[in-house]
């Protein structure tokens, strides 16, 4: 008879089934939920959708997400059900989820590399115009106080001719 993990069990027993719900066990002793309301069974705890995680993502260490069950066969080894796809595998889920994981960070690395190497072309392009822009103005601040020795000496040069 396969070992499966109770840690899903403790904490969900901790909360009292839905109005309607009831454990059973089935002929191997594994238990079962039965909806009297519809009038269906299932593997998945109905306490499950308030105690464990809905996604991959929202897990955390080495949880399983709701639906996901962790079982032990003396032939087969470990191995994984996924109640909600109805589907079982040896591969444990939370490495395809981890390999996922990884390929979007790098993704997001190579995203975010792209657009620092474009705001660093921008600053770059930003202080060239800075510096353009103040070599501008000294040139225009130079012009400006030529033009007003160059006034200021005309328009002296005119009062002297003028009382002479």
């Amino acid at each position: 008879m396969p070992w499966v993990s109770s840690s899903k069990r403790r904490e969900s027993s901790e909360l009292p089934l839905p109005a309607g719900w009831e454990e059973a066990r089935d002929y191997d002793g594994r238990v079962f939920y039965i909806d009297h309301n519809t009038r269906q069974t299932s593997w998945i705890d109905p306490r499950d959708r308030i105690t464990k995680p809905l996604t991959f993502a929202d897990c955390v260490g080495d949880e399983l997400p709701l639906g996901w069950e962790v079982v032990y066969d003396q032939q087969v080894g470990v191995y994984y059900i996924d109640h909600i796809n109805k589907t079982t595998q040896i591969e444990n889920p939370r490495t395809r989820w981890r390999q996922e994981q990884e390929r979007m960070l790098k993704e997001y690395l190579v995203v975010a590399e792209e657009a620092l190497n474009a705001k660093k072309e921008m600053y770059l392009i930003k202080q060239q115009r800075l510096e353009l822009a103040q070599k501008e103005f000294l040139l225009f601040r130079e012009l400006s106080e030529e033009d007003r020795r160059s006034v200021g000496s005309a328009f002296s040069g005119s009062t002297r001719t003028l009382t002479k």
